[in-house]
């Protein structure tokens, strides 16, 4: 049984004529006037992508309502303990000031830089 084409999908628009590709090229959904159909293929792209990995049969369930749901309390709780972890290592920067710990000082400092480049 053939899978469907591989993610990710994007969409290709002229200005005239809009149509999904590919990463290869490869013609998905075919051209059409852009007026017409352009936000309902950017909606395809946007599900299909977001879909990546998880199998036909079991989006067809409807079944993912309750993962979504727990994936994205589980995602902001992860946000609130790396904010937690971040305030604290911020604390430990501010207080820092003894040479001997001056390797460790600049290792936790890198990785606050690193986090809050991330953060935004």
């Amino acid at each position: 049984m053939k899978l469907h084409t591989k993610e990710p999908w994007k969409l290709q628009d002229d200005g005239i004529f809009v149509s999904v590709v590919c990463d290869d090229s490869m013609e998905i959904l075919p051209a059409m006037r852009s007026s017409e159909c352009k936000h309902d293929f950017r909606r395809i792209v946007a599900c299909v992508n977001a879909c990546s990995g998880v199998p036909t049969d079991e989006l067809e369930l409807n079944e993912y309502e309750q993962y979504i749901i727990e994936t994205g309390t589980r995602i902001g709780e992860l946000t609130a303990q790396r904010n937690e972890l971040l305030t604290a290592l911020k604390g430990i920067r501010d207080l820092m000031g003894y040479e001997w710990l001056r390797e460790e000082f600049n290792e936790a400092r890198d990785v606050i830089s690193r986090v809050e480049k991330n953060h935004d």
